[in-house]
């Protein structure tokens, strides 16, 4: 579904255009120019290769209609697109084998999931139909990669203070599992060993756009970075609080002042 629309995007296929996207993205009054402007970034040639860097899922197709997310990077002779789709189940058909040589027989689009072929029937596969929800087309321009690399163009002192914290948090969770481990008199070492590991919440850091963000989670260790399969996805920096830490530190200086 997705390269097929994609294509017909290239070629100002209106037609098949028409007949692939959903209902609501036909009624946008907006619609025409939106996928006009996708398609002014295509060049006139063929892509030399086409690759899904992402594809996301939501909804099971029978109580909740089935909605995908798609990320594709097309390479051409002299530049690349990024290009996200979203693409909304709209029904389901039933799909005839024609035999060998011939293209398959699909009937209507229906809402309602057809039920399974009766014994001595013949034979068919159910499917479900999607259509194009939106489309977003984004050229891959050299600056652009180069800004989302590390480090990339010069930081402010807020990312390079967010990094010193990635490596800053394990370092505190190793000396307080070491100061447990050569604590005298303390009980339960194993315990409070593994709480000096426990971090609650999320801090995260779009290293590219510097630009924050916060969760709520329970994690071990709960520091690290990750970057998406997009050349222009940016570098993402994430801790989490020691707060296993904290307590072990507070436990050992309780012990401190009984001893």
């Amino acid at each position: 579904m997705g390269r097929t629309v994609v294509d017909a995007v290239q070629r100002a296929d209106w037609a098949q255009i028409d007949r692939s996207i959903t209902p609501g993205f036909m009624a946008a009054s907006d619609h025409a120019d939106r996928i006009e402007f996708a398609r002014t970034a295509f060049p006139a040639d063929p892509p030399w290769s086409i690759k899904l860097l992402a594809s996301s899922m939501a909804g099971d197709g029978e109580k909740v209609p089935a909605q995908a997310r798609l990320n594709y990077l097309y390479t051409f002779a002299q530049s690349r697109l990024v290009i996200d789709l979203a693409v909304d189940q709209v029904g389901w058909q039933k799909v005839y084998d024609m035999g060998p040589g011939r293209p398959p027989f699909r009937t209507a689009v229906v809402e309602a999931k057809p039920s399974k072929p009766a014994e001595g029937a013949r034979r068919y596969t159910i499917a479900k139909v999607y259509k194009l929800a939106s489309i977003q087309v984004t050229p891959v321009r050299v600056e652009d990669v180069a800004a989302s690399r590390f480090p990339g163009p010069p930081k402010a002192l807020t990312n390079w203070t967010f990094l010193g914290l990635i490596f800053l948090v394990p370092g505190v969770m190793v000396a307080s599992a070491i100061a447990v481990l050569r604590a005298r008199g303390l009980g339960y070492k194993p315990f409070w060993a593994l709480l000096c590991f426990v971090a609650v919440g999320s801090v995260w850091l779009d290293w590219t756009q510097c630009r924050f963000g916060s969760g709520w989670s329970i994690a071990l260790i709960g520091t690290g970075w990750d970057r998406g399969p997009s050349p222009l996805s940016p570098w993402m920096f994430q801790f989490s609080w020691p707060l296993g830490s904290a307590l072990v530190w507070l436990r050992l200086a309780l012990l401190r002042l009984r001893t």
